[in-house]
């Protein structure tokens, strides 16, 4: 019973992926110029102390911005309930628990949103998406392509 609900879910979450995000009039927000500086502070309070460790050498960098180019953030006056909140999934607040923790915003800022934070499929073969709290965006993550 749990694995029928479960690839029922799935099979819902990839229609709206494929069919219903033309359906809901949206606007892709732009990404801020200052993307480099933005990636490199979301890493430092991301991992804290640790940064120089783990997120200051260049294959973490390279990484994280391949990453952070396939995010779009999305706008919509109606979100389909079928897209999962991002307050379901975990932070990754091993490294820095005073700054990361779950926001529970009511309104988006793209500069302050740290995307890295949230325990993701960074390497997925198909478009995820998640509702940002809220608000009215949403994150959608475009597929890995190798």
């Amino acid at each position: 019973m749990k694995k029928q609900i479960l690839l029922t879910l799935m099979f819902a979450l990839v229609g709206f992926s494929y069919g219903q995000e033309s359906q809901y009039p949206h606007q892709v927000l732009s990404k801020p110029s200052n993307q480099a500086a933005l990636i490199t502070q979301h890493l430092k309070d991301l991992f804290g102390e640790h940064y120089n460790t783990y997120g200051s050498n260049d294959e973490a960098v390279a990484f994280y911005t391949d990453f952070y180019d396939r995010c779009e953030f999305l706008t919509a006056n109606e979100i389909p309930a079928i897209v999962p909140n991002i307050s379901t999934l975990m932070v990754k607040s091993k490294y820095n628990p005073e700054v990361i923790f779950h926001d529970n915003i009511s309104v988006f800022n793209i500069e302050i949103f740290n995307v890295f934070k949230y325990n993701l499929n960074f390497n997925s073969s198909q478009n995820l998406y998640y509702r940002i709290y809220n608000t009215n965006t949403v994150l959608k993550i475009n597929k890995k392509i190798n």
